[in-house]
């Protein structure tokens, strides 16, 4: 005769670490609200609010082209690796800021995005430090 085998369930009952009223599986299957209820659940959910603006993304291509047609590439740059610049790019991106990277020089162009429209203010120069850490 082979001997019982316990199952975990049935061990942790016997030695008390949960009680069978206490546990999910000694409840049997759960009911299933009717559908009724969970439209009225639902209707009554507070409902989430649509997000205003442009993503990161989108802010980011936006200045990217007006920063184009702002300081077009020279004349005969295509952008090609053998050439040494296509013109300028947006090298990072701060809350109304612009740090672009024009001619092998940085600067920062201040912008404001009204409706989809950005409008780029006066370049200045600026320098990336590092510091030791």
């Amino acid at each position: 005769m082979t001997p019982k085998v316990e199952t975990v369930y049935e061990r942790a009952k016997r030695t008390g670490f949960i009680s069978g009223a206490d546990h999910a599986f000694a409840r049997g299957p759960q009911k299933k609200a009717p559908p009724e209820k969970l439209k009225a659940q639902a209707a009554a959910a507070p409902k989430a609010k649509a997000l205003a603006g442009p993503t990161l993304d989108e802010l980011r291509n936006l200045v990217s082209q007006a920063v184009s047609k702002k300081f077009p590439p020279p004349k005969g740059k295509t952008g090609r690796l053998d050439q040494p610049s296509s013109g300028p790019w947006v090298k990072d991106l701060l809350e109304d800021h612009a740090i672009v990277e024009r001619d092998g020089k940085l600067e920062a162009i201040p912008f404001e995005v009204n409706d989809g429209e950005v409008t780029l203010g006066e370049a200045f120069a600026v320098e990336q430090q590092y510091a030791r850490v």
